[in-house]
């Protein structure tokens, strides 16, 4: 019965999943192009950190992912695109 007693907590800490406070750093780089010609500009990448507190690292890892995201615009017959690639690491 002791045997029973004792394994019990072991076996839920080791089956339920650590939360804690993650961190999310993410770098984006941002390039434009008009009429298909790249255009220099005067920022072209920044940073961003996320905290996350209570979740799990799966849940921490589903939250902080790269991804693309493409803007186009016409402005007095000029095709315009902004691309914002943002690539992320959990630490």
């Amino acid at each position: 019965m002791k045997k029973i007693i004792l394994i019990i907590p072991i076996a839920l800490t080791a089956f339920s999943s650590c939360k804690k406070e993650r961190t999310c750093e993410c770098s984006v780089t941002i390039t434009m192009t008009e009429n298909g010609v790249p255009v220099p500009l005067g920022l072209t990448s920044y940073k961003n950190t996320s905290k996350m507190t209570k979740v799990s690292k799966g849940t921490a890892k589903a939250n902080c992912v790269n991804g693309t995201q493409t803007e186009t615009y016409n402005d007095s017959g000029d095709a315009y695109i902004e691309t914002y690639v943002t690539t992320c690491e959990l630490k």
